[in-house]
Formats: structure tokens, C-alpha cells, sequence
């Protein structure tokens, strides 16, 4: 079973763990904005199926994310039946987690509405 939480909890979680963010959009997505922090993976929700066992360690915490918490939840049901243990699905997606770092101060105005148009778009 995973869990579903706000961004705010999923930073803590991170912050106390060696956790990973698993980015489940497509590659396409990825390159118009992504988390820019060392432990982010990119598998698409497509490929996860093929590409699961890239996350070797099914006990560690894995950060599920997507544009707005869909296929981030579908990808964390599918780690869920393939054995991982401790899976979080980001509550809203990377929209939701954008706008909890500009709430939060870090991320600036101007970068914020940059960056949620970004996602925005297709």
C-alpha cells in the first residue's frame, strides 16, 4: 500500500532519508522542467513496468511524482504490487510541489509562474 501526501510532507520525508523522486512523466515533460536535485530518477509511467527494477532497493523511500498526481498514483499502485515498500505518491503532482516551494520561499515569483506554465503546457 503506498501513501499519498502534500509536498510538504514528502520534503520532510526526503530530508530525513536517502530516499529517491520518481518522476513518472514522459521524457518530453522532463525536459521542459524537472527538479533539479541529485536523487530525481525519470522512468516514465509507460516504461515503469519494464524499468522497475532500475530502483534496486524496494525498501527504500521512493517519492512518486507526475505533472498532477494521476499517473503518479498508477505508477505507485504498480511498485506497490511489484513488492517496493515505502512509496509515497505526491498529493497534485509537481503542480501542487512548484507551488509549495514558491509558497515556502524557495522558489521566486517569476520562476514560479515560468515553471507552472512549463507544466501547464503539453
Amino acid at each position: 500500500m503506498f501513501k499519498e501526501l502534500s509536498p510538504k510532507e514528502a520534503e520532510k520525508l526526503l530530508e530525513n532519508s536517502n530516499g529517491v523522486i520518481l518522476d513518472v512523466r514522459t521524457q518530453h515533460e522532463w525536459d521542459k522542467f524537472h527538479l533539479e536535485r541529485n536523487n530525481v530518477k525519470l522512468i516514465p509511467v509507460d516504461q515503469l513496468e519494464t524499468r522497475y527494477e532500475e530502483l534496486n532497493n524496494k525498501s527504500q523511500l521512493i517519492v512518486v511524482t507526475c505533472r498532477a498526481g494521476v499517473r503518479g498514483a498508477a505508477a505507485s499502485e504498480l511498485l506497490d504490487q511489484k513488492g517496493f515498500t515505502n512509496i509515497v505518491n505526491v498529493q497534485g503532482g509537481l503542480l501542487e510541489w512548484v507551488t509549495y516551494l514558491s509558497q515556502s520561499g524557495q522558489m521566486n515569483e517569476n520562476k514560479f509562474q515560468e515553471t507552472f506554465m512549463l507544466l501547464m503546457s503539453h
